[in-house]
């Protein structure tokens, strides 16, 4: 990630940026306190499969899935529980989870490995771990030589390409996969919601700049629309993840002490790592400087994103509060 692309948020009343810096201190003070689990204090928070509140893996034994929704079971645990209860309406939670067994699994949402070459390129063949360049080179070999075996002419490849860097959209932990700067799942929605600032690589850019040892230009039509959307679109979905990459300062920090704060609550709703991670992605398209900035609007929200913000801007403020009378 660049840090040149952080979306920093200008308050330009000294009143309110005094406001600004007094709260992000609180809450920088609260979270640094022994009370709170450190995986809160991170801006990429990995959630345990199994966390006591924010848990997001399928019920049944083994099964690698995330959950659906509010649900205890992933999305063909639950069309199985569905069927089983139409077939056998005596069925029980605890039977069903007893006898099911794990569904199969594909790690699609997983990062990418990298390059076995090159080290600091992302696979584009995951099964061969081979990135862009080195895949096109195994496949022109083995087409010109179709008995050569793949260890043979790994061997052979001794010069690795250099790396792109991490992609540069702001909230984005992913190895760039080309001069363009974009991860590989965030180049195919630029080009799929229409390619803002119209960025490109020119014609031919490999053989004419990079097999030449030449830096790659990038074409711009507006470049400031592109580097605006690097800054305001998502992140690439991870299972457990919460990305708060991106954000203020202070707004990073009260989505952290809003996580917490649910955490020690008596009596609390589920709340699903995808559904904070939509509220996350809607304030980091509105780059706001604070959660405060979205309270008239919450009723405009739908009902996943007004029940975190409501807690974000009633309870956990009234849980930050209690601490600090007891400091």
């Amino acid at each position: 990630m660049s840090d040149t692309l952080l979306p920093l948020h200008t308050v330009v009343d000294p009143a309110r940026r005094r406001e600004t810096r007094d709260r992000l201190e609180v809450l920088t003070a609260l979270l640094g306190g022994p009370h709170v689990e450190p995986l809160f204090r991170e801006a990429l928070i990995h959630v345990p499969a199994e966390h006591p509140v924010f848990g997001w893996r399928c019920r049944v034994e083994d099964c690698h899935h995330s959950r659906t929704n509010a649900r205890d079971l992933c999305h063909p645990h639950k069309m199985e529980w569905d069927r089983g209860r139409q077939a056998s309406p005596q069925l029980t939670r605890r039977e069903f989870l007893r006898d099911a067994k794990p569904a199969k699994f594909y790690d699609r949402a997983g990062e990418p490995p990298v390059c076995r070459i090159c080290l600091v390129r992302p696979a584009r063949h995951h099964g061969l771990e081979l990135c862009l360049a080195h895949n096109s080179r195994w496949k022109k070999a083995s087409a010109t030589e179709p008995g050569l075996a793949f260890e043979d002419w790994l061997a052979t490849q001794t010069e690795p390409f250099h790396g792109y860097g991490d992609c540069i959209v702001a909230s984005c932990q992913s190895l760039s996969g080309s001069p363009l700067g974009l991860c590989r799942v965030h180049e195919i929605r630029y080009e799929a919601e229409g390619s803002p600032g119209q960025a490109m690589r020119p014609p031919k850019w490999f053989n004419r700049f990079e097999k030449v040892g030449r830096p790659v230009p990038i074409l711009y039509g507006d470049k400031a629309a592109f580097l605006c959307w690097c800054k305001t679109t998502h992140p690439v979905s991870r299972a457990g993840t919460i990305n708060l990459q991106g954000l203020s300062p202070l707004v990073r920090a009260e989505f952290q002490w809003t996580l917490f704060a649910h955490t020690q609550r008596g009596a609390h709703t589920y709340w699903p790592t995808w559904w904070i991670q939509q509220v996350v992605n809607l304030v980091r398209e509105r780059r706001v400087g604070s959660l405060t900035e979205l309270a008239e609007e919450r009723s405009q929200l739908d009902s996943r994103k007004r029940f975190i913000l409501h807690e974000a801007l009633t309870v956990s403020r009234r849980r930050r509060e209690e601490w600090l009378s007891s400091w």
